[in-house]
């Protein structure tokens, strides 16, 4: 019996690490504050320009170096594409959207100004 729970264990534990090593290892490293706010201000000049949010959102994620920013911010699009708004799709990133610019998007949203919140927030 014990045996058999010692074996279950092992593998559940393997199973784990196999597991969290590939979901962290996709993403790879977390992006700098200087890469979000570059990629921010990509967003914001995309539209600015007149492109719809979803395009600008694809035009950002193809711009953009940093393999985990890229996961996000296509993650991001999806859930813009979905219907939700940009900062509930921002807020389900806390890793790499702080709680200053989910406020700053979400003004930025309300008053329909979301390229100056995002080039205000970008240019700190």
């Amino acid at each position: 019996m014990r045996r058999r729970t010692w074996l279950w264990l092992a593998t559940g534990a393997g199973i784990a690490f196999v597991g969290g090593f590939w979901l962290f290892r996709r993403k790879g490293p977390l992006p700098s504050q200087q890469e979000v706010k570059m990629s921010l201000n990509e967003l914001a000049v995309n539209i600015r320009q007149g492109q719809p949010l979803v395009d600008a959102l694809k035009q950002t994620a193809s711009k953009t170096n940093n393999a985990h920013l890229k996961s996000v911010w296509e993650e991001v699009l999806n859930e813009v594409f979905q219907g939700k708004s940009l900062s509930r799709a921002m807020a389900a990133h806390p890793e790499v959207f702080s709680p200053d610019l989910l406020t700053t998007v979400q003004q930025g949203e309300r008053q329909g100004k979301l390229d100056v919140a995002l080039l205000q927030y970008a240019g700190r």
